[in-house]
């Protein structure tokens, strides 16, 4: 019996290799409860996070004081079908994690 890779589906082995093959470092990963917040390395200011969330995702940013709000340098920072009951979550619990978002983001910029 074979096992069958089904498009859009990739295995954690392989993703591994790949990782390894093409140098790709990890993507950084803050969780909450009912979020995760995945920062990606090297990226651009300001300091932001990517949350998957229902059908879509929403970037937020933790701004120097310690608030944090949709992106504004992304044109677009609500992607996809996000009720606004889930942006209202997404950014509570960026607010309670901000300083976890700030040094996690900071971490992949090295």
């Amino acid at each position: 019996m074979t096992s069958e890779v089904r498009f859009g589906q990739v295995s954690p082995r392989l993703l591994e290799n790949l990782t390894v093959w093409f140098k790709i470092p990890p993507m950084g990963t803050v969780r909450g409860r009912e979020v995760k917040f995945r920062i990606y390395p090297k990226d651009h200011l300001p300091v932001h996070a990517h949350a998957k969330i229902g059908a879509g995702e929403v970037i937020v940013e933790v701004r120097r004081d310690g608030k944090v709000a949709l992106s504004r340098v992304h044109k677009v920072p609500v992607v996809g079908d996000v009720k606004n009951s889930e942006i209202a979550k997404v950014l509570a619990e960026a607010a309670d994690l901000a300083k976890a978002i700030r040094a996690e983001w900071k971490e992949m910029q090295k």
